[in-house]
């Protein structure tokens, strides 16, 4: 039991450590979207809901008060991976998260995408005025500025395009990664099929 409560703890700050890994290597190939959930999809199934929320959270925390201090609302980006969690823990319960159903892994990705992406245009607008502060999207976004010449459909478009792209990397990236890690670093509860077989 303490082993497993250990292995538990420990996903927390791996999945804040691996996001933030992820999203410094999508600035730096200037890619239109962050893939700074992957690990927290990874840590939920992995470990749970509590450890993907928990260090998806810290993610967030970390990135809003020392990085993004542009604005000091950056931690309320927290919501999106939050949202992520949520999501990722029920669709793998009902068995929808397997590298093996990769058909149900793509629709359950682009779910996903969407729901967040509604999280995302929420706290753009609200927070952010609905201005685009990443680099990597600001070719995606000016090319829907140019051919609508509204700045918030372009906003809003921009991210039901991205986001949902975001999670069918991020969630094909963790499905695969959850295929090959040792059992003993699994300590959530199996999904449905896996309990059913």
């Amino acid at each position: 039991m303490v082993k497993k409560t250990t292995i538990y703890l420990a996903w927390i700050p791996i999945i804040a450590i691996l996001n933030y890994v992820a999203v410094q290597v999508a600035i730096f190939l200037k890619i239109p979207f962050f893939l700074d959930t992957w690990a927290t999809s990874l840590g939920t199934i992995a470990a749970g809901l509590g450890a993907g929320m928990a260090g998806g959270v810290l993610y967030n925390l970390y990135m809003g008060f020392f990085v993004w201090t542009e604005n000091p609302y950056g931690w309320i980006w927290a919501l999106a991976n939050i949202t992520v969690a949520l999501m990722v823990a029920y669709l793998f319960r009902q068995g929808f998260i397997d590298i093996k159903k990769p058909g149900k892994l793509l629709i359950s990705s682009i779910i996903v995408g969407i729901v967040e992406a509604i999280v995302i245009v929420i706290i753009l607008f609200s927070i952010w005025g609905g201005v685009e502060t990443y680099e990597g999207v600001l070719p995606t976004y000016n090319a829907l500025l140019e051919s609508t010449g509204s700045k918030e459909i372009a906003a809003i478009v921009e991210k039901f395009i991205t986001t949902p792209i975001d999670q069918i990397v991020s969630l094909f990236i963790a499905a695969i990664v959850y295929s090959v890690l040792p059992e003993k670093y699994k300590v959530a509860k199996k999904n449905k099929k896996s309990r059913e077989a």
